[in-house]
């Protein structure tokens, strides 16, 4: 696996860098605006790609095709590239 690394090339720690710099959030869950202003914090120190995992457990089908559509839809737009 490559290292995790900033806009710039610099390796960050996930262990100390990332936490110092956004905090303990690593799961982006609730309203579109509280996704947007979770990842848009990990925007600004310089990282350019997260994963996205949408479905718990048992999940119904039918709330994670609905949760995939409104980050889609809402969250989305607000990035670029």
């Amino acid at each position: 696996m490559a290292p995790l690394t900033d806009n710039d090339g610099n390796v960050l720690s996930a262990k100390e860098d990332l936490f110092e710099l956004v905090g303990p959030e690593l799961i982006f869950v609730g309203s579109p605006e509280t996704r947007i202003e979770s990842i848009k914090r990990y925007e600004e120190i310089g990282v350019n790609q997260i994963n996205l995992r949408v479905t718990m457990g048992d999940m119904p089908l039918e709330l994670a095709d609905r949760a995939v559509a409104l980050f889609g839809e809402q969250v989305l737009p607000h990035f670029s590239d």
